[in-house]
């Protein structure tokens, strides 16, 4: 029997920047008995290494980048296309931006089935076509059946949830959740949604958790209350509310004037040099460190370095937030606003959880009443125990993989 032949779509996978998550999961894809090829939407000058033995395909990239006004106009005849435009009429969704939302992934589907249609031609029927966004690639393989056997794709966060978008609706997703083989959201906060939302068929979707890789021990647990370590993992953008975090030192450092407080980031973005102004006017017994992109195992290391009280976060919307399970993973307690699957990953080992709206004042009064806690190796090793359970990335992954291989 010839290996079976998998299509993974990407947005820019393996090139740079993004999805970073892909790339443990390849390790499995890697040693199962299956021809894989990774076919993204766009390409950028930085490409990053993949494992030997896993193929790239570029012309899904040279379609976009050759035919995407054609594909966009041909969006102008697609039943389907007015489909969506009168179900958002119908919901009351009128502005012209809305109908552009619309077209756009339809033609951007247009070009990867297209995409696909030309990689059978060349290499025969593909197997399994695996979408890692529930977006336009899912679609796409959808629209390509002729020459794809079955569709898997992963649901996310800004692929998944209405509410995130500009229009409170997300296009074609109610007749996709019934026709894709396998849709795994990575939270069981978001396979609720799928059901309850678009009506998601139990027989074809489940719950496939990411996680992080399991280490050796754990991070050393701090002896005192002062300083109090703090550190947050995150792009510097609007969404994450660094602003908010910064308002939140001043207010713990007004609570307990005669404290030191040590804060450090992990992490850049657009927002870099407004952040870095905002943290200088805070009280001198707050001093900040602003550590930059790091790469896996230099985050690490930091974790390791510590000792840290809490890592915090602060973001307004998540999918299930990677950067907290990897402090979990070192046995560093969590702060976090309640979003997304933030609580599925943090309420059980007892982390600290606030409303979206929460305050300065809040947020301080709060970390600062579970302070004492983090001092306790036991709850400590609480936080690693429910990664180690539940979050173990090579078990999940593995079995992704061979729930996706499985279709074939």
């Amino acid at each position: 029997m010839s290996p079976r032949r998998v299509v993974l779509l990407t947005a820019t996978y393996p090139w740079a920047p993004g999805e970073e998550f892909i790339a443990p999961e390849l390790s499995h894809w890697v040693r199962v008995d299956a021809d894989v090829t990774i076919m993204p939407w766009r390409t950028s000058e930085q490409r990053r290494d993949i494992p030997a033995g896993l193929a790239v395909d570029t012309r899904l990239d040279v379609l976009r980048r050759s035919q995407w006004r054609r594909s966009l106009a041909r969006q102008l005849v697609n039943p389907s296309v007015w489909a969506e435009i009168l179900t958002s009429l119908r919901s009351g969704i009128r502005s012209p931006g809305a109908l552009w939302r619309i077209a756009v992934p339809a033609a951007a589907a247009h070009l990867t089935s297209k995409a696909l249609r030309s990689f059978a031609r060349e290499h025969g029927k593909i197997d399994v076509a695996y979408s890692y966004w529930f977006d336009y690639q899912c679609l796409g393989a959808l629209r390509a059946r002729d020459v794809v056997g079955a569709v898997a794709s992963r649901a996310h966060g800004y692929d998944l949830y209405e509410e995130r978008s500009i229009d409170g609706r997300l296009p074609f997703r109610r007749a996709m959740v019934h026709e894709v083989d396998l849709i795994a959201p990575i939270s069981t906060v978001g396979l609720t949604y799928l059901r309850d939302r678009y009506q998601a068929p139990s027989s074809t979707s489940t719950t496939y958790h990411l996680g992080v890789a399991i280490h050796d021990g754990a991070a050393p647990a701090p002896r005192s209350l002062d300083p109090v370590r703090l550190i947050s993992i995150s792009s510097l953008t609007d969404v994450k509310r660094i602003s908010l975090l910064i308002d939140t030192l001043a207010a713990l450092a007004k609570r307990r004037p005669g404290r030191r407080i040590e804060w450090s980031h992990a992490g850049d973005g657009p927002l870099a040099a407004e952040l870095h102004r905002a943290a200088d006017a805070l009280p001198e017994q707050v001093s900040v460190t602003w550590l930059g992109h790091l790469a896996p195992a230099e985050l690490t290391a930091v974790l390791d370095d510590g000792p840290w009280h809490f890592a915090v976060n602060t973001s307004s919307s998540e999918g299930v937030p990677v950067s907290l399970m990897e402090a979990m993973e070192r046995a560093i307690p969590i702060a976090a606003t309640q979003v997304g699957a933030t609580a599925e990953l943090v309420k059980s080992p007892g982390g600290v959880l606030l409303e979206p709206d929460g305050t300065p004042q809040e947020w301080a009064l709060a970390i600062d009443h579970a302070l004492p806690r983090t001092l306790d190796p036991d709850f400590r090793a609480g936080f690693r125990a429910e990664v180690i359970a539940n979050w173990n990335q090579g078990t999940n992954l593995g079995g992704f993989v061979d729930a996706v291989l499985a279709l074939a």
